[in-house]
């Protein structure tokens, strides 16, 4: 009996001694792990990549023949040559213009398959080599030559939600350039600003992500971006949108330099102060922005000079995502801003645009 009395005492004691232990045990693991603060460090900014490009035309020509016939009236440029030889320039982006008459014969009807086939064939091609396309409709801010008018808008939201349900997924794919160069629209820089707006709200219905590129008003003219665009803020529902200006930098800011530089004498900075009233609103709004056209003559050194100085000073805009020259394409032969290689030679232009490259 006294064993078995010492052998239960022994025991409740062990079992005191467990409970005791464990308690102290949970207690000290309750502690909070003090928080060391530190000094939170800044990440350091991303280096912006700008994207410098050509135009490919073909698509656009013959205007006065719509729909016109593929290869006779127009063409989308093919040949595997073409796509390397700009790939090999380090040629990020392609913009490709293409009519809205062509893709879509009738308002509100089914995209035409040849066409879409062929604009397929070129992002798949484009991406091959490296390089990305904007889908350009280069429409002026018409159909079939009548003026868009504000009550037309849903045919133009109708045609780019087509085109982005179709090429939303392509790994060729770059953005989508809304209009070329509309002007003369009834109802004006309003008019045009909210057409923009609604297309660009029922294209994110169709496409959440794609870049949505939005020209200007009044031929997309850098040089008075400001008082042709009172109206253009769009909003955007996907958060990914840049405004769209051209440049040209002869007096009629048209391209089509009927004077030498020497005879237009506005001086080598010209395409500095002709961009700066787009950069400067692009700045005052904290939005980003992107030459779609740019170019000069060939043979001009004056105007050449002005284009280094140009791509040098958008070079080291921050809110400039890069520019795109116009024009490459097969069909170009002897215009002078043509920035086809002749007889297998760089252009002029080339030259230049070389330097701001990204290899």
């Amino acid at each position: 009996m006294k064993k078995l009395t010492i052998f239960v005492t022994f025991l409740i004691l062990l079992i005191f001694t467990e409970v005791v232990f464990h308690g102290l045990h949970k207690r000290q693991a309750a502690k909070p792990t003090p928080v060391i603060k530190t000094q939170a460090s800044r990440p350091t900014p991303a280096p912006v990549t700008k994207i410098y490009g050509v135009n490919i035309s073909g698509g656009e020509f013959g205007p006065e023949n719509l729909p016109g016939a593929m290869y006779a009236d127009y063409l989308y440029p093919q040949s595997t040559d073409e796509y390397q030889y700009y790939s090999g320039k380090h040629i990020s982006v392609i913009r490709l213009p293409i009519r809205w008459e062509r893709v879509q014969h009738e308002a509100f009807g089914e995209l035409n398959e040849p066409d879409i086939n062929q604009i397929r064939n070129v992002l798949s091609t484009a991406s091959q080599y490296n390089m990305k396309v904007i889908l350009d409709l280069h429409n002026f801010g018409r159909y079939y030559g009548k003026p868009l008018l504000t009550t037309d808008s849903d045919k133009l939201f109708d045609v780019w939600a087509r085109l982005a349900k179709t090429f939303k997924n392509d790994p060729g794919l770059y953005g989508y350039e809304l209009m070329n160069e509309p002007h003369d629209m009834p109802g004006g820089s309003a008019a045009w600003a909210q057409i923009a707006q609604k297309t660009t709200d029922n294209v994110r219905k169709v496409d959440k992500k794609t870049l949505i590129i939005i020209p200007g008003y009044n031929w997309q003219n850098a040089q008075n971006w400001t008082k042709n665009n009172p109206n253009l803020h769009i909003t955007d529902p996907g958060n990914n949108l840049v405004y769209a200006a051209h440049v040209y930098f002869d007096e009629s800011y048209d391209g089509k330099y009927s004077k030498s530089f020497e005879e237009d004498n506005r001086g080598t900075n010209i395409g500095i102060t002709d961009s700066s009233d787009f950069r400067d609103w692009l700045k005052t709004n904290n939005v980003k922005g992107v030459f779609t056209e740019f170019g000069v003559p060939a043979q001009d050194q004056g105007y050449l000079k002005a284009m280094d100085l140009f791509l040098g000073t958008i070079n080291t805009d921050p809110n400039i995502t890069g520019a795109v020259y116009w024009s490459g394409g097969p069909w170009w032969k002897n215009y002078s801003l043509s920035i086809e290689p002749k007889n297998g030679s760089d252009r002029p232009q080339m030259k230049v645009l070389q330097k701001y490259m990204n290899p």
